[in-house]
């Protein structure tokens, strides 16, 4: 199977893309990196990196036990438990298209076309968004179970 790599520049900026091709089989591992604004795809060795918005304000819980009101990530070792293509979310009443679950309501995710612009800063509740393409990627890439390490 022959799949296409976005490496993306420092400055996010689309014309930055390029792509690589290598040969692979489906998603073992995602890291998700809060600092860097980016997800990591791996098999052995990081497959494709991924400009992401994970939640606004920074605020960081270790785990899932605690689970604050405001936005916020949860740090920690996580597998991918449900996958919805056609998720829609009734608490912030939007699609959530392409929706990988790893932590209760949290989810990988495309997000909507107007929120393009925010991706690789923080601006989500609490979900990992990503642009349409990547989460189509990561939908068909990534099975049930596949792990998932949400770093500060």
């Amino acid at each position: 199977m022959l799949i296409l790599i976005l490496v993306v520049a420092l400055s996010a900026n689309a014309a930055d893309l390029v792509r690589i091709e290598v040969k692979t089989d489906k998603v073992d591992l995602i890291i998700v990196d809060i600092g860097d604004q980016k997800l990591y795809v791996c098999r052995i060795e990081i497959l494709r990196e991924v400009v992401i918005s994970t939640a606004e304000g920074g605020y960081n819980v270790i785990g899932g036990k605690i689970h604050p009101k405001k936005p916020h990530n949860h740090l920690g070792r996580f597998s991918i438990y449900k996958k919805d293509k056609d998720h829609y979310s009734g608490l912030y009443d939007c699609p959530m298209p392409y929706s990988m679950f790893f932590h209760g309501g949290h989810a990988i995710h495309a997000t909507s076309l107007e929120f393009y612009s925010l991706l690789g800063i923080p601006a989500s509740h609490g979900c990992v968004r990503t642009h349409l393409d990547d989460a189509k990627w990561l939908f068909k890439h990534t099975p049930l179970g596949a792990k998932v390490i949400v770093v500060p």
